[in-house]
């Protein structure tokens, strides 16, 4: 498994809205901090723009970290080809998928997020299933498995670098 794993927009959305709100664990919070200090932890520039736009404690949150070190640039042209073969090969899915799921999942962040694993061969943290069969809506670990990218989930990601939240 890669050392870089980078985080889709959903995985600091649903741990600040249900699993580790901000207000009751900065412990999780200090700790994604030290993992992206350490090199571990990184999110791509689009995921930070779907973030900031609100207006929440986890926008502001954000936008105290809009480094190029937290959230990485896709601009570059390996991402930027990366992105080229993912969004010629889920148009060749027009079968599997309807335009209108083809052209949601082109107009988020997650193209962009899986080029840029592709082109740091990082893994990708996301709470998607990865349900093959699901036609209304393109999932990350469904085209990430298609490339070669591995998917894991936020408690696996803890568990993968020993992760310990304690009160002492």
């Amino acid at each position: 498994m890669s050392d870089v794993f980078l985080l889709d927009a959903n995985v600091f959305i649903e741990a600040n809205r249900v699993s580790y709100p901000l207000e009751i664990f900065p412990g999780f919070w200090d700790w994604l901090d030290q993992q992206n200090h350490a090199g571990t932890v990184k999110s791509v520039k689009p995921v930070y723009n779907e973030i900031a736009a609100g207006n929440d404690n986890l926008a502001e949150w954000v936008k105290e970290r809009n480094t190029p070190e937290w959230f990485l640039s896709v601009e570059d042209h390996a991402t930027q080809q990366a992105f080229a073969d993912v969004a010629n090969w889920i148009m060749l899915q027009n079968q599997k998928y309807s335009q209108p799921a083809i052209d949601e999942f082109l107009g988020v962040a997650d193209p962009l997020l899986i080029a840029k694993a592709i082109s740091l061969n990082a893994s990708i943290v996301t709470l998607e299933g990865n349900d093959h069969q699901n036609r209304k809506k393109v999932l990350i670990p469904v085209v990430c498995s298609n490339f070669g990218i591995k998917t894991l989930k936020t408690t696996d990601l803890l568990r993968h670098t020993g992760a310990r939240f304690s009160l002492k």
